[in-house]
């Protein structure tokens, strides 16, 4: 619809041009010409190809007739800088638009990458304290709702001893390791989670 207006445009502009009965619209005519040629460049500028066959369907066809009547040059050379600006314009505006787009999606896998950051436990991967209190939340809600509601609290023996003779490394491994089974043994959970220490 459109490219059809923006072509249906032209035509009228042409004919009003060549017609002797518009002689005094012409100026009214090409002003409106060039300002809707500039309005569809700036609004369409996010979708380029649109932008520029529009605005060449807009604008081409009346420039092209301007050029062939008499006295019209300075006008139509004129009307010519500013269909070479219009592109120009056009052409820049989609490479912001662009980049701007480029930005905003970084900036939504950013956001998203420190969302699961912020709910995620570093060293094991599991759920932290904070995403198990959410989850914890909505899954009261539903034993309130009367769905069944179980929680396994569990913690591994003697861990400080680990650390003491093993070094904190081997503390590491070792709750890494739990965190992989406990993950493995309640893959159908609704979370498993760290809650801290060497508490799931």
């Amino acid at each position: 619809l459109l490219l059809a207006n923006s072509a249906l445009w032209a035509a009228a502009s042409v004919w009003a041009l060549l017609d002797p009965t518009f002689l005094a619209t012409d100026l009214v005519n090409l002003v409106t010409t060039v300002a809707l040629a500039t309005a569809f460049a700036q609004t369409y500028s996010v979708n380029l190809r649109l932008g520029i066959v529009g605005t060449t369907l807009i604008y081409l066809p009346p420039l092209a007739t301007v050029w062939t009547l008499p006295g019209m040059v300075p006008v139509a050379v004129a009307m010519s800088a500013h269909m070479v600006y219009l592109f120009a314009v056009l052409v820049r505006s989609h490479r912001e638009y662009d980049r701007r787009l480029e930005l905003d999606i970084e900036l939504r896998v950013e956001r998203d990458r420190y969302e699961e950051l912020s709910r995620t436990d570093p060293l094991t991967g599991l759920a932290n304290r904070r995403r198990f209190a959410e989850v914890l939340e909505q899954e009261f809600a539903l034993a309130r709702a009367g769905m069944p509601l179980s929680l396994l609290v569990a913690d591994i023996d003697h861990f400080k001893s680990i650390n003491d003779r093993h070094g904190h490394a081997s503390g590491d491994a070792c709750l890494r390791e739990v965190a992989l089974r406990l993950r493995d043994a309640f893959a159908a959970a609704s979370v498993v989670a760290r809650l801290g220490g060497e508490e799931f």
